[in-house]
C-alpha cells in the first residue's frame, strides 16, 4: 500500500496529470487489488493512508486537501469497512473541488476524469447491491447531483480557462445517469449549455490573427503605415499565439454526439438525430468495433425512416452484431411487409430493451409505401394508359403474397394513412375501389413525409 501512496504523491508534487488520473482510475486500484501483494483493501484505512501521504507531501501547500481527498476515495475500495464505500467517495469529494478551484494549472483534468468515472462506477455497484436486497437504489439519483457540482466548478474553470476540458467528460457520464434512470428531461439542460458560448467549442483550430491592431495602434498615434518585417511578424504571432486552442478529445465527442442523436430520436427529430449519430460514427475510431455498431444500431434506423439504406459493404461487416436492423433494412428495400412483421415479433424483446422497437414501428408505412410503389409499376407497365389508376385488388394480392391478409376496409385505411402523412400523393375512389395517384410524381421523397404524430 505505502508503494501505490507514493506513486500518487509524487505525481501530485510533480503535478503530473495523466499518471495521476491513471493511478485514481477504478479499473487501475481494482487490478492492483487483484494483482499486487502490496495493495491489500482490506489492509487500508484512513489512518494509514494519511501517514504515508503527510510524509511524502510535508512540504506541499495543499497538503492537507489532498491528504483528506486520497485517504477518503482510496478507503472507497474497503467494502469491509465502514463507512460505505459510495458514503467514503463522497467524503473525498469537497476537498478535490476545492484543490480544483484553487489549484492555477490544468493538469487536474485527467485527475477530475477519474474521479467522476469512478463515482458513477461505484454508485452503479451500490444502487446494484441494494437492487439485490430488495431496495431502490439511490446512489445514481445523489451521483447525478453530485456530477452537476463539479460541472459549475469546471465550466467556470477559476484561475485557467484550460481547466473547461473536464466539462464535456462531466456531461457524457451525467448522461449515461439519466438514460438509466430515465430522466432524459435533465439531459436538455446540459445540451443548451454545451451549446452555449461559454462552453469550448468542439471543433477548435489554430487561429490566425492578423496584425491589423498594430497598424490601427501606429495609425492613432500619427505614426503611418507601419509595415514589420518578416521575421518580426512571425515572432509576434509567436508570442501572442503560441499554441493552437486546446479541443476535447475525440472520443469524448464522439460519446457526447451519441447521446445527443439518442435523444433527438426521443423528440422525434430525425434529422437533427441523423447529423449527431453521422458526427459520432465519422469520428470514431475505426477499432472501435463495438462503439461503431453501438452506433449503427441507433442510426440505421433514422437513416430508414429518412430514407437512407445501408449499403451491402456495412452489412457485411456489421451483420453479425447489428442482428435484426439489417433485416428490417432488407424488408423496407423489398418491400415484403410479411418479413417486416415476421422480424418486429420474432426480434421485439430485443428491440424493446435496446429502445428502438418505437422506432423501427415507424418503418410500417414505408414498408407498405414500397410494396405500393412496386405494385404501381407493375400496373404502369401492364396497362400504361391507367397508370394512376391503381385498382386496390392489386395490392391486396401483393400484400397476400407477402403473408398479410387484409379486407379491402383495412386496405384502404393503410392507403388513407399513406396519403395523409404524404408518403403517397393521390386519393382513393371508395366507390370504384382504386387508388388514384398524381401522374409525374405519385410517390414524394421521403424528406417530405410526415414522422411525427
Amino acid at each position: 500500500m505505502d508503494h501505490i501512496v507514493s506513486s500518487i504523491a509524487r505525481a501530485i508534487a510533480n503535478q503530473q496529470g495523466v499518471p495521476l488520473g491513471q493511478q485514481l482510475a477504478h479499473s487501475h486500484i481494482l487490478s492492483q487489488a487483484a494483482t499486487n501483494g502490496s495493495w491489500n483493501p482490506n489492509a487500508v484505512s484512513f489512518q494509514a493512508v494519511s501517514r504515508v501521504l503527510s510524509h511524502e507531501l510535508s512540504n506541499h501547500p495543499a497538503a492537507g486537501d489532498w491528504v483528506d481527498f486520497v485517504s477518503n476515495y482510496l478507503v472507497a475500495f474497503t467494502p469491509t469497512k465502514k463507512p460505505p464505500p459510495y458514503d467514503a467517495l463522497l467524503a473525498s469529494l469537497t476537498p478535490f473541488l476545492k484543490i480544483f478551484r484553487e489549484d492555477e494549472g490544468d493538469w487536474l483534468v485527467e485527475p477530475m476524469r477519474s474521479v467522476v468515472h469512478t463515482l458513477y462506477y461505484i454508485a452503479g455497484r451500490a444502487d446494484a447491491e441494494e437492487r439485490g436486497r430488495g431496495k431502490k437504489g439511490t446512489k445514481l439519483v445523489d451521483c447525478g447531483d453530485q456530477l452537476r457540482k463539479f460541472f459549475s466548478v469546471s465550466l467556470q474553470a477559476p484561475n485557467n480557462p484550460g481547466k473547461k476540458l473536464a466539462a464535456l467528460d462531466i456531461v457524457n457520464v451525467s448522461f449515461k445517469i439519466y438514460f438509466r434512470l430515465n430522466t432524459l428531461r435533465l439531459c436538455k439542460n446540459l445540451i443548451r449549455t454545451v451549446e452555449s458560448r461559454q462552453f469550448q467549442s468542439f471543433e477548435s483550430v489554430r487561429r490566425r490573427p492578423t496584425l491589423s491592431w498594430l497598424s490601427s495602434l501606429s495609425d492613432a498615434c500619427g505614426l503611418g503605415t507601419l509595415r514589420p518585417s518578416r521575421s518580426t511578424s512571425h515572432a509576434l504571432r509567436r508570442s501572442f499565439f503560441p499554441f493552437p486552442r486546446p479541443q476535447f478529445p475525440t472520443s469524448q465527442k464522439v460519446t457526447y454526439k451519441f447521446y445527443e442523436g439518442r435523444l433527438a430520436v426521443f423528440d422525434e427529430n430525425y434529422e437533427e438525430a441523423q447529423e449527431a449519430l453521422t458526427y459520432a460514427l465519422t469520428h470514431c475510431h475505426a477499432s472501435a468495433k463495438k462503439n461503431i455498431a453501438l452506433i449503427l444500431k441507433y442510426l440505421i434506423p433514422v437513416g430508414l425512416l429518412l430514407g437512407r439504406l445501408p449499403s451491402g459493404s456495412l452489412a457485411r461487416e456489421y451483420g453479425a452484431v447489428l442482428g435484426p436492423y439489417l433485416p428490417i433494412a432488407e424488408s423496407l428495400r423489398s418491400g415484403n411487409v410479411g418479413a417486416f412483421y415476421s422480424v418486429m415479433q420474432d426480434q421485439r424483446n430485443r428491440l424493446v430493451k435496446d429502445g428502438t422497437y418505437l422506432l423501427l414501428e415507424k418503418l410500417q408505412a414505408s414498408v407498405y409505401r414500397r410494396l405500393l410503389k412496386q405494385v404501381y409499376f407493375v400496373h404502369a407497365q401492364a396497362e400504361p394508359a391507367k397508370a394512376a389508376q391503381i385498382p386496390l385488388v392489386l395490392y391486396e394480392r401483393a400484400l397476400k403474397i407477402a403473408g398479410v391478409n387484409l379486407d379491402m376496409s383495412e386496405i384502404e385505411c393503410i392507403i388513407a394513412n399513406l396519403i395523409v402523412r404524404k408518403y403517397v400523393k393521390g386519393y382513393i375512389s371508395h366507390k370504384l375501389k382504386v387508388l388514384v395517384v398524381h401522374k409525374t410524381q405519385p410517390f414524394p421523397g421521403l424528406d417530405s413525409v410526415v414522422l411525427v404524430d
